[in-house]
């Protein structure tokens, strides 16, 4: 204990041996001539603070960590609604929705994004439901489809011009400006409240403010709720005097990070909760920028550049406010960043993107969206002249362009050997592949339409060999495309309804504060593919009973001739056999006669079948056909023939169908590892008659009805038929999670039945 200025004693946060001496940190991860700052040796924990909003991170913040969204919790066409309204989204006035291209393509670039965290969702979302008392807590929640969807939307919100805009006033403002608002704002909760946003190079991150601690010599504490560490007390030291700050961001202790983030000016900011409050004006209609090109760049390797007339932006030097940046995602950084960059209207017909990994780039221009998703080296060039829009992209990049014109969404999918260029008019958009020699080898022409559609663009593309006018083998690229129509997804008409809420920023009300929650209810409607996985199983009804009808025998007919033999006639007896349902198996009397010269007393003996079988046969079952065998005998002075019919049987094997349900599945805690457990299991007896190929794996919350599937991403296994896995990235450490898994053959992506459930507890931080 000890007593600063002559206020009351405290008690201080222990961070192992805290009476080391202060750690000097380098500034490698603040970039530029940004000075250092002593770590503290000692800091007060938050209830003793001097302004205080009276957050609690255990009661108030979420217990689950920040995540990497997927295609059932990043933002959807649902969000997009409760944003901008269905009018702005939806092609029809009103009944289902189909979303419009530019919509679509919108939706899609912010669902990348959250892809690699959801940090700036998640600390708006806390906040709001803290300030109008919410209940129950943040805290006490896990998380849910509801929780998913109000995250999704304020994740959002960071990409629209107002609160860019309302962000931008902070960035030039001092260290010292910063904490003196916080404070004011801490002090009042009628006060505009915020979210504050710290970068380093190439990243930025979301916490929430909720206490400060002035400290002597111009040293304070802000203490933050930071998703990347639940219901742990972070903070960001800074030293208003030096105007620089200094943030752990992955250590585990903040007094020993080696690696802490640290930063000035320009590198902090803060985004005001009420600039979220909808509805906003849409981002779609002429990519809301007016005639700039507005680019959002999402890189698994900083190791980008995008250059516009003399300026040039590098993916490892992002600064917002800087070299056109706009703004950097606070997404949390797993593993990528999204920058926004603005390009002015005279710079926008020479615009190069090259990437040296993974990337996507997405550029809104007034003639229409674009998105190159590459997944190797690529070169992007851009070129925006008045109302055409023109990309070129590299070979060999394994990428999909996809182009929102006024009615069509196209994806081009890019060549291997060629360059591939798509060209957007008011009138068509044109495919070419290119060679090195600038020569088109394919082309393929898409009119403009009325009727909404999606187009894909495939191509089949060969190297063969050919001898040139000097006898030289040299190859060439032979390559075909195909345009594929197909209609969009249609969602029903109650996804309409969707509002966002922000209730902190709602009328008054006089109902409890509970009733005013900002968690709005989630529709029904999702798309197809965010739905968990079920089973189908195909019925055949019995055959009906096999029919039998026996005839006896007549007795033998015996005829006498003395007339001259009759002219030789042959008669011919067909069966018809219905397809795939009845087979009448007819074996027919048989008479045989022969004439020798002169005539003669012929004596015939006819033998009637015993017997005459119907049987019916359903497919996919073995069917036995038995043939009756007649033996004729006919008897006349000189000859005697006898005549045998032929025993055959046909057997026709069941196809194959979906395997059966894994057993013995067992759930543990990862040792050492937090949000991630075991799971292992045994693998089905019955594999369906086709070999496996995966297992889905999927977890809920203990009573919770939806089951989330896991993705690739975050198992870890050496091949997809392993039965055993470990899931990361577990939302929440400390709640009970229940698993299922489904095994999968050729036969259905779905798989069979689930196996039994196994429940699991991951340890948090």
């Amino acid at each position: 204990m000890r007593r600063l200025h002559g206020r009351s004693p405290r008690t201080w946060l222990p961070h192992g041996s805290v009476l080391l001496a202060a750690l000097l940190l380098s500034t490698s991860c603040g970039g530029g001539s940004t000075p250092e700052l002593e770590a503290a040796v000692e800091v007060a924990v938050p209830e003793q603070a001097e302004a205080s909003l009276g957050f609690s991170v255990d009661a108030d913040s979420w217990k689950f960590r920040n995540y990497r969204a997927d295609a059932e919790t990043a933002f959807s066409v649902a969000d997009a609604i409760a944003l901008f309204g269905d009018d702005a989204v939806c092609v029809e006035a009103s009944g289902g929705c189909t979303p419009t291209p530019a919509a679509a393509e919108w939706i899609a670039m912010v669902a990348h994004s959250m892809s690699f965290g959801s940090c700036e969702g998640m600390t708006v979302t806390s906040l709001d439901r803290f300030l109008v008392g919410a209940q129950p807590g943040s805290g006490q929640l896990p998380f849910s489809p509801d929780v998913a969807r109000q995250v999704s939307r304020l994740f959002a919100t960071q990409y629209l011009q107002e609160v860019i805009d309302a962000t931008d006033r902070w960035r030039d403002e001092s260290v010292a400006t910063i904490v003196t608002e916080l404070e004011a704002a801490l002090a009042d909760p009628s006060h505009e409240q915020y979210t504050l946003g710290v970068y380093t190079k190439g990243g930025g991150h979301s916490v929430l403010p909720y206490a400060v601690d002035r400290l002597e010599e111009g040293r304070a504490v802000v203490h933050v709720y930071d998703p990347n560490w639940p219901s742990q007390d972070r903070y960001i030291e800074v030293d208003t005097n030096s105007n620089i700050w200094r943030f752990s961001y992955s250590g585990k202790d903040p007094a020993t990070d080696p690696e802490a983030w640290t930063g000035g000016s320009k590198k902090m900011d803060l985004q005001p909760l009420s600039s979220r409050e909808a509805p906003h004006q849409e981002p779609f209609a002429g990519a809301g920028a007016g005639n700039r090109v507005l680019l959002a760049v999402t890189s698994t390797d900083r190791n980008w550049s995008l250059t516009a007339g003399d300026t040039t932006t590098e993916g490892a030097e992002l600064i917002p406010g800087e070299d056109a940046v706009v703004a950097v995602i606070r997404a949390g950084s797993f593993g990528a960043t999204t920058a926004l960059i603005e390009v002015a209207a005279e710079d926008s017909d020479d615009i190069e993107f090259e990437a040296a990994d993974e990337a996507t780039v997405t550029a809104q221009t007034a003639a229409g969206t674009t998105t190159v998703a590459a997944r190797k080296q690529v070169t992007v060039q851009i070129r925006v002249d008045e109302a055409k829009l023109d990309v070129v992209v590299s070979e060999d990049a394994d990428a999909v362009v996809s182009v929102a014109t006024d009615s069509e969404r196209i994806f081009v999918e890019s060549a291997d050997q060629l360059d591939t260029e798509v060209q957007v008019t008011e009138v068509e958009t044109v495919v070419d592949f290119v060679d090195d020699a600038g020569e088109v080898v394919e082309e393929v022409v898409i009119e403009s339409g009325e009727d909404r559609v999606d187009i894909e663009v495939v191509i089949e593309e060969t190297i063969v060999e050919v001898v040139d006018e000097q006898g030289e083998v040299v190859e060439t690229v032979v390559i075909e495309a195909e345009a594929e129509v197909s209609e969009p997804e249609v969602f029903e008409a109650g996804i309409r309804e969707e509002e966002l809420v922000i209730a902190a920023t709602a009328p008054t009300t006089t109902q409890p504060p509970e009733t005013t929650t900002s968690t709005s209810t989630t529709s029904t409607t999702e798309p197809p593919e965010t739905t968990t996985s079920t089973s189908t199983t195909s019925t055949t009804e019995p055959p009906p009973p096999t029919t039998t009808t026996t005839t006896e025998p007549p007795p033998p007919t015996t005829t006498t001739t003395t007339e001259p033999p009759p002219p030789t006639t042959t008669t011919t007896t067909t069966t018809t056999v219905a397809p795939t349902t009845t087979t009448t198996t007819t074996v027919a009397p048989t008479t045989t006669t022969t004439t020798t010269g002169a005539p003669t007393t012929t004596t015939t003996t006819t033998v009637a079948p015993t017997t005459t079988t119907t049987t019916t046969v359903v497919p996919t079952t073995t069917t036995t056909t038995t043939t009756t065998t007649t033996t004729t005998t006919t008897t006349t002075t000189t000859t005697t023939t006898t005549t045998t019919t032929t025993t055959t049987t046909t057997t026709t094997e069941p196809p194959p169908t979906v395997p059966g349900a894994p057993t013995n599945l067992t759930a543990t805690a990862t040792p050492g590892v937090d949000y991630s457990i075991d799971l292992a299991w045994t693998a089905p007896s019955d594999d369906g008659g086709s070999s496996l190929t995966d297992y889905i794996i999927e977890w809920q919350f203990v009573g919770d009805t939806e089951w989330w599937t896991v993705g690739p991403v975050d198992l870890t296994r050496d091949s997809m038929t392993d039965t055993s896995v470990t899931v990361g990235y577990l939302y929440s450490g400390g709640f009970v999670h229940v698993f299922r898994v489904t095994a999968i053959n050729a036969v259905d992506e779905n798989g069979g039945d689930p196996s039994s459930t196994a429940n699991g507890t991951p340890t948090g931080l």
